[in-house]
């Protein structure tokens, strides 16, 4: 049986001598990908064997507490969203432009709009009753397996360092005073100093803040089974265009990066890579000067 492992040595092969090998079956980087595709597949023959282990096991909001938090405020003193949403829509572009620094009164209207809880369920859980707290993106379950993770690089009014916004709690936890911009700026190969020459060069040093959706794989499974990796992406993709719908109300550029190293992201975050992985690089902040859109 041949390998279907993509090696190292074909990662120089040309576009056309790549596609002939997946032509070919011989080497195809696509094939974990397939096989858990068709593997997370429902059929109503089988749905018996797709009954939950346990509705609303939830990540553990407390897990990543750490002393040094802001209390942010409720959304009845807040004053409402610049525009309409259509305007929004249309404005929304992809977008390297960052120049000027964000406010703290606008970093927590974008945290409250895009990500924040604004309702409460009640739902039967066995002999008690469970309070869901809700947000405006879905969430499979309303288990909202996605985690937030910032570092506020130019944020008038708050220390430069990592932070996690936790919506549950309406807490912006402080997890790490200081400059992070050199890591972060290692990250991707577009910004990445020591990167191949061949990619496109480009820069965020200067976003106002950098946004890492992260999710926690430990919960969402025992609902949905394999299923559940497919729901946490689709909800990482729901939150960031929260975030970048939100961020354009206020003015704001931003631009989504998937294309980061996982491990120096991980790292960075102190997260393990399997259980709790980073899934998404958001910069966001101020433009000052000529764009580059998308």
């Amino acid at each position: 049986m041949a390998k279907r492992l993509l090696a190292a040595s074909r990662r120089a092969s040309s576009v056309e001598e790549r596609m002939e090998l997946k032509r070919t079956g011989i080497d195809n980087p696509f094939h974990l990908a397939e096989l858990y595709h068709a593997n997370s597949k429902f059929d109503p023959d089988l749905m018996s064997y797709r009954l939950p282990l346990d509705k609303y096991s939830v990540p553990d909001v407390m897990e990543d507490a750490t002393e040094i938090y802001f209390d942010l405020p409720r959304f009845e003193e807040l004053p409402p969203l610049p525009g309409a949403l259509g305007d929004a829509l249309l404005a929304r572009r992809s977008s390297w432009d960052f120049a000027e620094p964000v406010t703290r009164e606008e970093l927590i209207l974008l945290l409250k709009y895009a990500l924040g809880t604004n309702a409460v369920k009640t739902v039967p859980d066995g002999t008690k009753e469970l309070q869901l707290r809700l947000r405006s993106y879905p969430s499979g379950g309303a288990l909202y397996p996605v985690q937030f993770y910032l570092y506020l690089h130019g944020v008038e009014g708050m220390e430069r360092g990592l932070y996690r916004f936790c919506p549950y709690l309406n807490r912006l936890y402080l997890h790490q005073v200081g400059d992070f911009s050199g890591q972060i700026a290692g990250m991707t190969a577009s910004t990445d100093p020591d990167a191949n020459p061949g990619f496109v060069k480009q820069d965020y040093s200067r976003a106002a803040v950098h946004f890492f959706l992260a999710a926690d794989f430990r919960h969402q499974s025992d609902k949905y089974g394999a299923r559940a990796y497919r729901l946490t992406l689709l909800e990482a993709g729901h939150a960031a265009q929260n975030l970048l719908l939100v961020s354009t109300a206020l003015g704001m550029t931003g631009v989504t990066l998937a294309g980061f190293y996982d491990d120096r992201a991980n790292e960075l975050l102190e997260l393990d890579g399997v259980d709790r992985a980073a899934l998404y690089m958001i910069p966001i902040g101020r433009a000052g000067g000529a764009s580059q859109n998308g």
